[in-house]
């Protein structure tokens, strides 16, 4: 998924997703990025095996904006 910050981004169903809906316990941990960098954060789902998702704020040298 990416998660866009402008509502003006075409949307992609189910690929495009508003950074709003990212779960508020993770905002925290994810809203402090800086660009090109990223964090595996662990998701406990009551899974055998825990699964990890990883977050990364894209950066584009062509854009000159968030």
């Amino acid at each position: 998924m990416i998660y866009k910050r402008k509502d003006e981004v075409f949307p992609i169903a189910k690929q495009f997703l508003d950074k709003n809906d990212i779960d508020p316990a993770l905002r925290p941990a994810v809203d402090h990025l800086k660009p090109g960098s990223g964090i595996w954060i662990r998701q406990a789902d009551g899974q055998s095996e825990p699964s990890f998702i990883y977050y990364q704020d894209i950066y584009n040298n062509h854009i000159n904006e968030e």
